[in-house]
């Protein structure tokens, strides 16, 4: 929600304080041509142009600070209810289950009133300031043609002259002063997106180093140790990943399992310890280089409102129809996709709405496996599936394991029973633990009998 505020209205009113601050400036050069003139003309003139502008800018101060104020409590109130919206429409299956979807509404409506009445701060303090401008600059002419023929004793074409000059030079501060409350308003805006990219520049990852290796003889992890915040999540972890082979995670949750994958991919620096890919540090490896031999398959997999294949392919230009065949045979989907009318050119809806999980997971796996990675990470692969597909999709890794090397964080005994290696999580340390069957009998025990 915050993301979708910053792309859709921070950007466009941080564009208009872009376009407002080059009116202004544009502004003050007429104002500055305008007081050169009037000062070569009369200095009386001059001098009472300054004394206007001077007067005008005390007046419509406090409206300017409105301004302000309301643009900043715009910015925040669109920013909170953009969110609360994303948030209740993700949830709203859950909340009508419970027949409370009607507690949505008021949550949303206190954010409606709150950007509601940031914006009428807003429009009183431009329509105050736009309906009292006029008024003031004539008062300011009346009385200096007043005192230019009661005191001074012009003569009448003088004043008139004078007046013209002095009219168009307030009206000119009057212009700027009217842009830049438009600015302060939209100045918050400006501040946000601009705090935003700030932190998003200062988060940015530092890609270096050589090239990654081809992970011919495996990862290894050396007692690496990890805190986030204050917490220390990874206690001298030490685990290892062989190449070819299949590995599989297991702990109860928050054990640091996730933190371990983050690790690898070269998401989190240990604070101490090594990876290493082949022999080779991971911080000498070329992170972007590396990361382009992984497939990665969440536990809850992202699908863009879009077609199976865009899904599978991300629309890249060197994935072929055939890499996509490939996938989705190894994936399983292949019949479901076949029996589709519109095969790999239905649309999946919004996250995958229009598909059930297990089948939002086998095509999550199918968009893994065709980029050929050297290294497939499965974040609880199997879960939402039927024990026959579960059985199908861990003969494919077994197949997969003979030129991919695959690791797997489940909780499922179907993957540690097909795995050549298992290490159980707990408090940060990874303990190896013996498979429960042979590797090669495991697959056959499943599609007879099922997940146990």
């Amino acid at each position: 929600g915050t993301l979708s505020n910053s792309i859709i209205m921070e950007a466009a009113r941080a564009a208009d304080f872009y376009k407002g601050s080059f009116k202004l400036l544009a502004g003050l050069i007429q104002v500055f041509g305008y007081g050169i003139i009037a000062l070569l003309v009369s200095w009386q003139v001059a001098f009472a142009t300054v004394a206007a502008s001077v007067v005008l800018v005390l007046v419509f101060m406090p409206l300017i600070k409105m301004a302000r104020s309301g643009g900043q409590e715009q910015t925040n109130s669109f920013e909170a209810l953009s969110a609360r919206i994303v948030d209740g429409l993700r949830g709203i299956k859950a909340l009508r289950a419970m027949g409370r979807e009607d507690r949505l509404a008021p949550i949303l409506r206190t954010e409606a009133n709150r950007l509601n009445a940031a914006i009428r701060k807003t429009a009183v303090s431009f329509e105050a300031s736009e309906a009292f401008r006029e008024p003031v600059v004539v008062l300011f002419m009346c009385l200096g043609i007043y005192g230019a023929v009661a005191i001074f004793g012009m003569t009448m074409e003088s004043v008139l002259m004078m007046a013209f000059l002095f009219y168009r030079t307030i009206s000119q501060v009057s212009g700027a002063q009217k842009g830049y409350q438009g600015i302060v308003n939209c100045a918050p805006f400006y501040e946000a997106i601009s705090g935003r990219l700030h932190d998003v520049n200062n988060a940015r990852e530092l890609i270096s180093g050589d090239s990654a290796p081809a992970l011919t003889n495996g990862i290894a992890l050396k007692n690496i140790r990890l805190s986030l915040g204050d917490s220390e999540i990874l206690r001298g972890t030490n685990m290892v990943i062989e190449a070819g082979k299949i590995t599989t995670m297991r702990g109860t949750s928050g054990a640091g399992k996730t933190t371990l994958t983050d690790v690898i991919l070269g998401f989190h620096i240990p604070d101490s310890g090594e990876v290493l890919i082949d022999d080779i540090p991971l911080a000498d490896i070329d992170k972007l280089s590396w990361r382009r031999q992984i497939g990665y398959v969440p536990q809850e997999p992202l699908l863009f409102h879009d077609t199976i294949k865009m899904n599978i392919s991300l629309d890249d230009p060197r994935v072929s129809d055939a890499d996509i065949q490939d996938a989705i045979k190894a994936a399983g989907i292949h019949e479901f996709v076949e029996q589709l009318p519109d095969g790999l050119a239905t649309v999946v809806g919004e996250h995958g709405s229009r598909l059930s999980g297990g089948q939002r997971q086998r095509i999550a796996i199918a968009r893994a496996l065709v980029q050929k990675p050297r290294l497939l990470i499965f974040d609880e692969p199997t879960t939402a599936l039927d024990p026959e597909t579960e059985a199908a999709i861990c003969n494919t890794l077994k197949d997969l394991a003979r030129d991919t090397t695959i690791l797997a964080v489940s909780h499922q005994p179907a993957l540690a029973d097909i795995a050549d290696a298992v290490y159980v999580i707990n408090q940060g340390e990874a303990t190896p633990v013996q498979p429960s069957l042979n590797q090669r009998e495991a697959p056959e025990r499943i599609s007879k009998g099922g997940a146990a």
